[in-house]
């Protein structure tokens, strides 16, 4: 035995025989991630992955890239194994609590925002220790162990620098390919086990290691070209939060409709009593047009730049400046509904970093997806609740599912009588499809309003569309009909991107605030429709809103495409200078939050 024990420490001091124990010693740690990328039902997601060749290789490369690297820097494969190993079933293990207490997975901005996880983690949650874990800690300290007694070889000096500088010469070109795109949303497609639309799920079908490796993508918001913090601080300064006064205070609804559009200008075979309730929406409030980001998806981009005043959006899984958190300053209760799912674009986490106290999901009321028909009614029914127990003011942001594309192109499932024949099959089918939900929607939107229009509380209602519908892949339908989507050209540009919005009081809203609540409210980009409900309320707003408005006066519309309107209505491609300190102030806004106390509160 003590032989045995010497002939394997003699065999051990080989530079080859090292690096081949280091190698399959790494491998083995970089399996031990697929352990922790979820909290339940683990095994068969993880026999996805052995299914999907790639997706194993780019998971257990950087685990034995690492272990080689520091092995080279150390001369020492323990050091290699316990450093890669260490770091794996590190990554690994924060990963699964951070997936137990927040359902969504540890990303490399995490590692960066240091106080928030600190923070996050004085929160009541405590580290559990299954046996997993136990065996991973376990592996990674007796792998290394046994490195350090039996694989002692080191590499001469020559091939040792030269395999160091191989590495190193390599470390960018390959971080490159773990934030390629392509390589991610196409080539590593694994939805057996998931749904493609939620971001976490598809995170974890592809591993632990490479999704975080490809998560440095997003690390951060792009700074603007010529930012400068000093200058942005200074601007913002100028102002301070101005509270809401009291003689003046109101309820706030506000509510997104799904891929609502106005098709009537279009000159199609449209019924029209399709477009009755929206003519009855422009006649009893300020209406415009919403000049978006975004087509047939995307529907975030509008809903946090509606919410933040923010054009250019961040990742917001920290908690983040927005009038939602400035109507709690204000003594607001904050709270919304999606008759959906928690983890559609990760709102559950993200809502609460916007501000909202209680956010409202198919898991903790519906129980299914609800369209208008039951959605809207419990909209009113919230408000009235709230009311009945408290004088305290009223701020929501809720979004509609109903109108979610895409739409049946086999079947007229909502009847034949919206839209008129002489097209194909599948666009016949789609338009009475959409546009009998859509009048369906603008039929309950009208109950409600209607409901609270003698409400004894003054409220104002904001209602908006997120974005263009879909209208089949490549939008052959809307070439079919005949609407211009040439983004060359204003027209085109705007029937891309244009939906329309509607600002409502009630009897005792207008009577408080002494208008009428009716007439064009002109276009108006997302980032700005709160500043124009502000202005119409007589309110000042909170210090970012002040600094902004500037902005919003002279350019209205400041899209990401290249075309930025302006206060007459004109279009122009020379991005106006005002919006360059828009963008220092508005990354400055977005990365330092200012609500600190009332978040501890």
């Amino acid at each position: 035995m003590k032989a045995q024990f010497l002939s394997l420490r003699t065999k051990g001091k080989s530079p080859l025989w090292t690096s081949l124990a280091l190698f399959l010693a790494a491998l083995v740690a970089g399996l031990l991630p697929f352990g922790f990328t979820v909290t339940v039902n683990r095994s068969p997601l993880i026999a996805t992955y052995f299914e999907h060749p790639l997706i194993v290789v780019l998971n257990l490369f950087p685990v034995v890239f690492l272990a080689g690297l520091f092995y080279l820097l150390t001369n020492r494969a323990w050091i290699g194994q316990l450093v890669s190993g260490g770091l794996a079933a590190a990554l690994g293990i924060v990963n699964y609590h951070k997936m137990l207490y927040r359902s969504e997975p540890l990303m490399f901005e995490d590692v960066l925002l240091f106080r928030e996880a600190r923070d996050m983690a004085g929160k009541g949650y405590e580290m559990t220790f299954d046996v997993y874990i136990i065996l991973a800690i376990a592996f990674v300290l007796l792998s290394a162990l046994f490195l350090g007694l039996f694989a002692s070889g080191r590499p001469e000096k020559k091939p040792r620098f030269i395999a160091l500088a191989v590495c190193l010469l390599a470390f960018f070109p390959l971080l490159r390919l773990y934030q390629n795109e392509n390589l991610y949303v196409n080539r590593t497609r694994n939805e057996a086990l998931i749904t493609p639309w939620a971001e976490t799920q598809v995170f974890y079908s592809k591993g632990l290691v490479y999704p975080f490796l490809y998560s440095t993508r997003f690390a951060g918001s792009a700074k603007p070209a010529d930012y400068r913090e000093s200058a942005a601080l200074q601007a913002l300064n100028q102002y301070t939060d101005a509270p809401i006064p009291a003689e003046s205070q109101i309820d706030v609804m506000t509510i997104m409709l799904e891929a609502y559009a106005d098709f009537s200008g279009f000159g199609l075979p449209i019924d029209e009593a399709v477009y009755a309730p929206l003519r009855a929406l422009q006649a009893e409030s300020i209406h415009g047009e919403l000049v978006t980001n975004i087509f047939a998806g995307g529907t975030v981009n509008t809903e946090r730049a509606f919410l933040t005043g923010l054009s250019k959006m961040g990742n917001f899984r920290v908690p983040t400046n927005s009038y939602p958190w400035y109507f709690r300053e204000n003594g607001y209760y904050v709270e919304g509904a999606h008759p959906s799912y928690t983890w559609f674009y990760n709102r559950r986490n993200i809502m609460e970093n916007l501000g909202f106290e209680n956010y409202y999901f198919v898991e903790n009321r519906y129980e299914d997806i609800a369209y208008d028909g039951r959605f809207l009614p419990d909209l009113e029914k919230l408000y009235r609740e709230h009311c009945a127990e408290t004088d305290q003011p009223y701020f929501a942001y809720h979004l509609t599912y109903q109108g979610h594309g895409p739409y049946n192109l086999t079947e007229a499932e909502r009847g034949e009588g919206y839209f008129g024949a002489g097209y194909s099959a599948a666009a016949y089918n789609a338009m009475n499809n959409y546009l009998g939900s859509l009048q369906n929607t603008g039929e309950h939107l009208l109950t409600l309003l209607g409901n609270l229009k003698d409400f004894e509380r003054p409220l104002v209602v904001v209602l908006f569309g997120d974005h263009m519908p879909w209208m089949g892949d490549g939008n052959t339908i809307y070439e079919e009909l005949g609407i211009n989507l040439d983004l060359s050209t204003e027209e085109g540009f705007l029937n891309y991107y244009t939906t329309p919005y509607f600002i409502w009081a009630n009897d005792k809203a207008k009577e408080q605030l002494g208008i009428s609540f009716t007439g064009d409210g002109g276009k108006i980009a997302p980032c700005f429709l709160m500043t124009k409900l502000f202005d119409l309320c007589g309110w000042t707003g909170p210090a970012y809103m002040q600094a902004t408005r500037p902005t919003m006066q002279a350019v209205p519309v400041p899209t990401d495409k290249g075309r930025y309107f302006l206060a007459d209505g004109s279009m122009t491609l020379d991005q106006p200078a005002i919006l360059q300190d828009f963008d220092s102030l508005q990354y400055y806004y977005l990365t330092h939050f200012r609500y600190e106390p009332l978040l501890v509160s």
